[in-house]
C-alpha cells in the first residue's frame, strides 16, 4: 500500500518493483549465513530488461550491510553504463539511495550520481 501512496505522490501511473539481492529473507541477517547467495548471477540482467521499458528509475534500497554493498553498487554501475538516467528520494549518510520507507510523501526526486560514476558521462534532465 505505501508504494501506491508513493507512486500516487510522485504522479505516476505504476510501478514495478525490483530488489538489489534476488534472495528475500524475513531478517536481512540471514543473507549473511553460510551457503546463502543472496544474489544470483541472473539479477542484473532480469533488472536491466525490466528498466529498458521503464520511463522513470527511482533507487531506494537504502544503506546494505558492507558485505553485501557491492551488490548496490553493481546494480547501479550496469544501469548507468545502460544509459539511464537514476533518481533517489533522497541518500543516507554512505551515500546510499535512501529506503522509500524512511522518506515523506512530499520528498523530491534528485538525481542519482555517486562518487563511484564520478567521471563517466550521467544525464540530469528531469524526469
Amino acid at each position: 500500500m505505501r508504494e501506491v501512496k508513493r507512486t500516487m505522490a510522485l504522479g505516476l501511473d505504476s510501478y514495478i518493483k525490483c530488489n538489489v539481492m534476488d534472495f528475500r529473507a524475513t531478517k536481512p541477517k540471514m543473507l549473511l549465513e553460510p551457503g546463502v547467495q543472496p544474489c544470483s548471477s541472473e539479477n542484473i540482467s532480469s533488472i536491466l530488461k525490466i528498466a529498458a521499458k521503464a520511463e522513470l528509475i527511482i533507487l531506494a534500497y537504502g544503506t546494505l550491510h558492507k558485505k553485501l554493498a557491492h551488490y548496490g553498487r553493481d546494480i547501479v554501475k550496469a544501469l548507468h553504463a545502460d544509459g539511464h538516467s537514476l533518481w533517489v528520494l533522497g541518500t543516507t549518510q554512505d551515500g546510499s539511495p535512501r529506503h522509500s520507507l524512511y522518506v515523506g510523501y512530499d520528498a523530491d526526486l534528485i538525481p542519482y550520481a555517486p562518487a563511484y560514476l564520478q567521471g563517466a558521462q550521467t544525464s540530469s534532465q528531469n524526469p
